[in-house]
């Protein structure tokens, strides 16, 4: 845009086009800000209280697991089977279970074998005992290798 007349018909044009500028600046920056103060302030261990709206999906599993990771690295990461619940999606149980693994939270042993006890899905049942094997429970060992099954369709 050309500017120029402005320049002619008033001295100080200049000047105003800088304050205009920099207050639209200011605003633009107070916007920003405040969308960055959201954003940081947003806390996925309300969104996993909460529930879900529409099921569990994979952009929630990154959302959280990067969460837990910032987390973990200030060691501040709580102990993941708080949230292991019966009523939850059988999606979001599969992924507890597997950051459970992934952080290695052995104390989370015990609310494992309880909650295979009262648990019906099968893929959750799967990754209980996956996890109980990795994490080196030995009673999951034996019940493994006693109750081994070949299912070639899973």
């Amino acid at each position: 845009m050309n500017f120029s007349f402005l320049m002619l018909s008033y001295p100080h044009a200049d000047f105003l086009l800088i304050v205009i500028l920099l207050l639209i600046v200011s605003i633009a920056l107070r916007r920003i800000k405040a969308k960055l103060d959201d954003c940081m302030n947003y806390s996925p261990f309300g969104f996993i209280k909460n529930g879900f709206n529409k099921g569990f999906h994979p952009l929630d599993e990154k959302i959280i697991h990067s969460f837990f990771m910032a987390k973990n690295g200030n060691n501040e990461l709580p102990i993941l089977s708080t949230w292991l619940k019966p009523e939850k999606c059988s999606s979001f149980k599969v992924f507890l279970i597997k950051e459970i693994l992934f952080f290695r939270q052995v104390e989370c042993i015990p609310v494992l074998l309880e909650f295979m006890e009262k648990e019906k899905d099968i893929g959750v049942l799967r990754e209980i005992k996956v996890a109980l094997v990795i994490l080196k429970y030995q009673r999951a060992y034996d019940d493994v290798l006693t109750n081994i099954t070949f299912d070639i369709s899973a």
